[in-house]
């Protein structure tokens, strides 16, 4: 007679030997790389050591991934080009490749997407190479945050490269921090570009006021839109005009000329830092090498929002600037000491 319930057993300890590599993960463990290769499969890559190239003779990039749907962790192990002219990785016409936990230096370029949609970038550092830290050529939909870029001839590049998204990045001491041209629809929030030697960020020959830049850490914080033009923090070029008071944010903005240049702006503050001060009453000013003068056209502040806020056309350093509260006080205080003289007076010759 049959033993119904060993069979039943032995069944259920077959199929979860079956399962069991996909209960514990996956089907298929991940492919280590030691050296430079091409990804031409999908699936999941790690690199098992740090590579250093041994000379400038290798043409192609030290690893190119031409396959969609692939993830590269680099565990926080190096590519280093020991001062050659490669891109350290390069996606081409790809879709869906993410890349994380990779350090790439001395380098021309560190990394590079072309014709790359749907990627996502995390934990990279491109760090002294002698071109560019990290660009995006004819690119779109691809998702970067919380990368380092550092101490580059060029930080960030956006060519033609549409629709992309950028959070968390520190974008600091390049020469030249982020750069989009021929762009549209890109969105970068809580980034940081501080102490770039040349500028900050620049947009160029782009399409309309689509590139939006919101809370952008450049000492000060600021939000902005526009083309033609480069932005970089700065310091006071002269002491504020006579009964104006500067919240010590200044911001260097490059009209580049090419076509109708123009800058809208916001620089942004916090309650403590408009203590004393008439906060209503801020302005931006520009400085145009010679003197301050308060900046026409669109020109205010949001209180509710804590901003100040321009739409600018020329080049100078921008302040947001306003009268001391003292001073509000005693004008008040001048008023009413004014209007109270001529009741006085009024009253006095009332009774003649």
């Amino acid at each position: 007679m049959p033993i119904i319930g060993s069979n039943i057993s032995l069944n259920r300890f077959i199929i979860i030997l079956i399962l069991l590599p996909w209960l514990s993960g996956g089907g298929s463990a991940a492919t280590d790389i030691g050296d430079c290769t091409t990804i031409a499969s999908p699936g999941e890559y790690v690199l098992n050591r740090s590579i250093r190239l041994p000379n400038s003779s290798l043409m192609t990039p030290c690893i190119t991934i031409t396959a969609s749907d692939v993830i590269l962790d680099g565990r926080g192990y190096a590519i280093d080009g020991a001062g050659s002219f490669l891109t350290g990785i390069s996606t081409n016409f790809t879709n869906n490749v993410t890349l994380r936990n990779i350090y790439l230096t001395n380098l021309s370029t560190g990394m590079s997407l072309f014709l790359s949609t749907n990627s996502t970038v995390n934990n990279i550092t491109a760090s002294n190479n002698r071109d560019t830290g990290v660009e995006l050529v004819s690119s779109s939909k691809n998702n970067l945050t919380y990368n380092v870029i550092t101490h580059n001839a060029n930080g960030l590049i956006l060519r033609n490269s549409n629709y992309n998204w950028f959070t968390g990045n520190n974008i600091d001491r390049n020469g030249n921090g982020t750069m989009l041209v021929g762009t549209t629809s890109n969105r970068f929030m809580n980034n940081t570009a501080r102490l770039n030697t040349y500028q900050d960020i620049q947009i160029k020959d782009s399409i309309g006021s689509s590139n939006r830049i919101e809370y952008l850490f450049i000492d000060p914080v600021v939000s902005l839109f526009g083309n033609d033009i480069s932005v970089k923090s700065a310091s006071s070029p002269a002491p504020p005009p006579s009964g104006r008071r500067s919240l010590n944010k200044y911001v260097n903005v490059t009209a580049l000329g090419i076509n109708a240049s123009y800058l809208y702006f916001y620089v942004h503050y916090t309650d403590a830092e408009v203590a004393g001060i008439n906060e209503s009453g801020l302005r931006m000013w520009r400085y145009d090498g010679a003197s301050w003068s308060m900046w026409g056209g669109t020109n205010g502040v949001d209180v509710g929002n804590n901003f100040v806020y321009a739409n600018v056309t020329g080049s100078g350093v921008f302040a947001p600037m306003a009268a001391p509260g003292h001073e509000l006080a005693l004008a008040a205080l001048g008023i009413l000491v004014a209007a109270g003289m001529r009741l006085r007076i009024h009253q006095m010759m009332s009774r003649k």
